[in-house]
C-alpha cells in the first residue's frame, strides 16, 4: 500500500517535471491587476514550492515581505527544500495564507459575467490551489511521523489506534494515516483549479486529483454496493414510438467520403459500429462504463451540476458538487432533476478520455480546404452528458457540426432542418438563449405557438452504441430515455 510520503513524492515529481511550463503562466499574473500585498504574497507561496521564480515583476531574490506571522519566512526567495525543514505548525501558517488568497480570489471570479473576468485572477486561483495540495500532504506527512513516533514510545495507545482504524473500515483502504475526509477535501481544491483556470502546467491539477482519486477509488467500489440496489429499484426505461416516415436513416460505418458527402448534403443519419472498438462501449472491457466504474474513477470528482428540468426554466440552477452526490441527490433520492451537461469533462477527468477516441469523422470539412484548416487548429470540442432518465436539452442549435455517440442507455432525439424558418420554431429573443426555443415539444401550447405544430421534422431512438451526426445549424430536442451517457463532438 502506498503512503503518505510516496503521495507526496508522487505529486512532488509532478511539480517538478513541469516547473519550466509555468514561467509564461505565471506572466500572465500582473502585480497591477492583483495588487502588491496579494502579489508578493503569492510570489512567496510559488517560490515555496519550487516553481520559476523568473515572472516578471517579481521582487528581487532578497527583498524582503511582511507576512504578518512570526512563523512564515521574511525572505521572498525560499528554498524548495526548506519546505522539508518545516513544522507542522508554520505549514498551518502557510495554510492558511492559501485560503486567504484563495478567498480574495474566489470574490474576483464570482463578480461579473464569467467572460469579463480579468485572466490574472483565474491562474492565481488555480495555482494557489496547487500549492495547497503540495503543502497539506506534507502536513500530513508530518503529522503521521508525529503519531508513529509516539505510537513506538507508548505501547499502551497501539490497541486503541487499531481499534480506531478497525472502525474507519474505509480508511483502512488508504495509506496510513490519510482519511477520507482529507482526500476528498484534497480532490476538491484540485477540481476547483480545472474548473475556475484554465489547465494550468499542461493540465497538472487535473492529474493530481486523478492520482489522489485512484487512492480512495475502493472506497467507491465499496459505496457502488450499497448504492445498487437502490438504483436499479427506480430505474426507468421510456418508451417512445417513432413514426417510421421522420425516422432518420442508418449507415454502418461509412468510408470518410462516403460521410463527406453526407457534411456536403447536410443531411442527418445514425451511424452503427463505429465506436464497437471504445472500452467504454464494450461491456467485456474492464474500462466500461457501468456505475460502478464511474463512481470509481470519478466518485469523488468536483462537477457542475445543472439543477432543474431544463436550463430554459426560471428555477433552473447549476451547483458544484461531487459525482457520488449527484448520484445520491437526483438518482437515488429523487429529489428533482440534475444532469452533468455541456462541460468539458473529459479535459478535467483525464482518465476517462482514454476509454474513447475522436472518430476520424470529426476530422473532415464539406471541402478539402476546410478539411486542412480543421486538422491545422484542431478545433475540436469534447463534451460529456451524464444523468438518470428523463433529462431534456430543450429545442436548440449550435453552431458546429455534431456527433452524439451513445455510450449508456438510450435517447429521443427530434431534429428540425437549419433551413426551417426561425420564426416558426420561435426563438427566445433573450440574446443568450436566441438559439433556443420556447416551444415544449412534447407538449406544444398551439395557441401560443400555431406554426410549430405543422414543420417537418426527422426523430430517433439512439440507442447505445450509436452515433448521430446533427449537421450545423440543425434545431434539435434530446430527452433521455434510461439512465444515461452520451459524449458528443463539435467541430467548424
Amino acid at each position: 500500500m502506498e503512503t503518505v510520503d510516496d503521495v507526496l513524492n508522487n505529486i512532488n515529481g509532478l511539480l517538478s517535471t513541469r516547473a519550466n511550463t509555468a514561467t509564461d503562466e505565471l506572466n500572465l499574473i500582473r502585480e497591477p491587476i492583483i495588487g502588491t500585498y496579494f502579489y508578493t504574497q503569492f510570489r512567496c507561496i510559488m517560490s515555496l514550492i519550487g516553481l520559476p521564480k523568473n515572472a516578471h515583476q517579481m521582487p528581487g531574490q532578497h527583498e524582503q515581505l511582511h507576512l504578518h506571522s512570526s512563523c512564515l519566512p521574511t525572505n521572498l526567495h525560499i528554498d524548495p527544500r526548506e519546505m522539508k525543514r518545516l513544522t507542522a505548525n508554520q505549514l498551518s501558517c502557510f495554510l492558511e495564507k492559501c485560503e486567504t488568497l484563495l478567498d480574495f480570489a474566489w470574490e474576483y471570479l464570482n463578480i461579473g459575467h464569467w467572460k469579463s473576468i480579468k485572466i490574472d485572477y483565474r491562474y492565481f486561483y488555480g495555482y494557489i490551489c496547487v500549492a495547497k495540495i503540495v503543502l497539506k500532504l506534507r502536513q500530513i506527512y508530518l503529522l503521521n511521523e508525529h503519531c508513529l513516533n509516539e505510537s513506538e514510545t507508548d505501547d499502551s495507545d497501539e490497541d486503541a489506534i487499531e481499534t480506531e482504524a478497525q472502525v474507519k473500515s474505509n480508511e483502512s483502504l488508504l495509506p496510513k494515516g490519510m482519511d477520507l475526509e482529507s482526500l476528498q477535501l484534497l480532490i476538491k481544491v484540485a477540481d476547483l483549479a480545472c474548473i475556475m483556470c484554465p489547465p494550468i502546467m499542461n493540465g497538472i491539477a487535473s492529474e493530481m486529483a486523478s492520482k489522489l482519486h485512484q487512492l480512495i477509488a475502493p472506497c467507491y467500489s465499496l459505496k457502488w454496493k450499497t448504492l445498487s440496489d437502490d438504483i436499479k429499484s427506480r430505474q426507468r426505461v421510456l418508451i417512445k414510438p417513432i413514426d417510421s416516415a421522420k425516422k432518420i436513416d442508418s449507415i454502418y460505418c461509412p468510408s470518410l467520403e462516403t460521410f463527406q458527402q453526407l457534411l456536403q448534403l447536410e443531411k442527418p443519419c445514425i451511424i452503427t459500429g463505429a465506436m464497437d472498438h471504445w472500452p467504454a462501449y464494450n461491456p467485456q472491457s474492464n474500462h466500461h462504463w457501468s456505475l460502478e466504474y464511474i463512481l470509481s474513477r470519478i466518485g469523488a470528482r468536483t462537477v457542475a451540476v445543472e439543477i432543474g428540468a431544463k436550463y430554459t426554466d426560471s428555477e433552473w440552477s447549476q451547483n458544484l458538487m461531487t459525482v457520488d452526490s449527484f448520484i445520491d441527490k437526483h438518482w437515488v433520492d429523487g429529489t428533482g432533476k440534475g444532469y452533468i451537461a455541456q462541460q468539458e469533462l473529459f479535459q478535467q477527468c483525464t482518465e476517462l478520455s482514454h476509454d474513447f477516441s475522436i472518430p476520424d469523422y470529426c476530422g473532415l470539412g464539406r471541402t478539402i480546404e476546410t478539411d486542412e484548416e480543421i486538422n491545422s487548429l484542431g478545433n475540436i470540442v469534447i463534451n460529456g452528458w451524464f444523468g438518470p432518465w428523463g433529462t431534456v436539452s430543450p429545442l436548440h442549435f449550435d453552431p458546429y457540426d455534431n456527433l452524439l455517440a451513445q455510450v449508456v442507455g438510450r435517447k429521443y432525439i427530434r431534429l428540425y432542418s437549419s433551413s426551417t424558418e426561425p420564426g416558426s420554431v420561435y426563438p427566445f429573443s433573450d440574446y443568450l438563449l436566441s438559439n433556443t426555443s420556447q416551444v415544449d415539444v412534447e407538449s406544444v401550447d398551439v395557441e401560443k405557438f400555431p406554426m410549430f405544430p405543422s414543420l417537418p421534422y426527422l426523430e430517433c431512438c439512439l440507442e447505445q452504441g450509436q452515433m448521430l451526426y446533427i449537421p450545423k445549424g440543425y434545431w434539435h430536442y434530446v430527452k433521455s430515455l434510461s439512465i444515461s451517457f452520451s459524449i458528443n463532438f463539435w467541430w467548424t
